[in-house]
């Protein structure tokens, strides 16, 4: 009776058994199932790492990449490349937190990304931010050209003032300078060891006033120099922008003239002023304003319409343009005041 009993329980246990695991394979099938149709959204990718290094060149013979763990990540894959903006390749796939790019060729800059991935099979995570890193213990043969050169336009009368950031490693840097923007760029005008150079009109450089000139930097160490950087121009005096505004003619406020005024144009030597056409030029005046007079050879007719225009003119050195034509002005002279005629007297 005990042996029948014992059996009947090993047989439910057994049947049980097979239960369950029907139940957790069909389970199992149907979360499968739900994935591949859709209806149910597997887990998502990991965040992209973050603390991401790269020595520079704190080793002779390698780069080492370090990154901080990121949570539900199962391996890490870390690209590299030549230049920042990439393209980037895939240099290996690790479980650890840090690589040894023992690859890395001494003396050549090297970018570095991250990216955290889940279980294979899964999606990664975006690109963490890039690093920079090189081998050989010591400032890297080609220093990373910078791309903040900038030259003043107009800030200064004798001079060109060219300025750049520091360039990590940099021990010099080579300026060069051209007459147009595709150069030639063949000879370095300077070697300085600052971040600024005044290229100035003196005895030895005739830097003509207003004239765009070119500028690009090589940054140095003593194994070599890095690529030229991108253009910047730059100019010394000041070029006029615009036109001459405000321009207001007298209108029967003066018996003898007609009283032209306007605004001061930034940069102006003087003003060409034009009466009745375009071409007609009639005066010049070093302020903003001018009296067309009647008189001495001008004979203005009393109210009469004149029409003007005013320009204003560059410094008489270099090859400034002068401003283009101010917008129109009509005035009128009131009647001259002539001698009594026909006069008598009373008894």
């Amino acid at each position: 009776m005990w042996g029948h009993g014992r059996k009947s329980v090993g047989q439910n246990g057994t049947r049980d058994g097979r239960v369950r695991g029907v139940l957790l394979f069909v389970l199992i099938l149907g979360v499968a199932l739900l994935w591949g149709c859709g209806l149910a959204d597997p887990p998502g990718p990991p965040a992209a790492p973050t603390g991401v290094t790269a020595s520079e060149g704190t080793f002779a013979d390698r780069v080492r990449v370090t990154w901080e763990p990121v949570p539900d990540a199962q391996s890490y894959q870390l690209e590299r490349a030549d230049v920042q903006q990439g393209p980037y390749e895939t240099l290996a796939t690790t479980a650890d937190t840090s690589y040894e790019d023992t690859d890395a060729t001494p003396g050549e800059f090297y970018w570095y990304r991250v990216r955290a991935c889940a279980e294979p099979g899964l999606s990664c995570s975006s690109a963490s931010n890039r690093v920079r890193g090189y081998a050989e213990e010591g400032d890297p043969d080609t220093p990373e050209p910078t791309e903040e050169l900038m030259a003043s336009q107009g800030t200064h009368d004798d001079r060109i003032r060219v300025a750049w950031q520091t360039v990590p490693g940099a021990t010099s840097y080579r300026l060069y300078r051209a007459d147009d923007v595709v150069g030639p760029f063949e000879e370095p005008i300077t070697t300085v060891t600052g971040t600024s150079y005044d290229d100035v009109h003196g005895a030895d450089n005739t830097l003509v006033r207003c004239h765009s000139y070119w500028y690009r930097l090589e940054a140095c160490t003593p194994g070599g120099c890095a690529p030229l950087t991108a253009h910047a121009e730059g100019w010394r005096g000041t070029r006029i922008e615009g036109e001459v505004e405000g321009l207001v003619a007298s209108d029967l406020d003066y018996p003898d003239r007609i009283r032209l005024t306007w605004e001061a144009l930034p940069g102006a030597h003087e003003y060409t002023i034009f009466r009745g056409n375009e071409g007609n030029e009639i005066g010049t005046s070093e302020t903003a304003t001018y009296d067309d007079v009647h008189g001495g050879g001008n004979a203005l007719e009393a109210r009469t319409w004149y029409t003007y225009w005013v320009r204003a003119e560059p410094h008489p050195e270099g090859a400034c343009e002068p401003s283009d034509l101010s917008a129109s002005a009509r005035g009128r002279a009131s009647r001259l005041p002539g001698a009594p005629v026909d006069l008598s007297t009373s008894g």
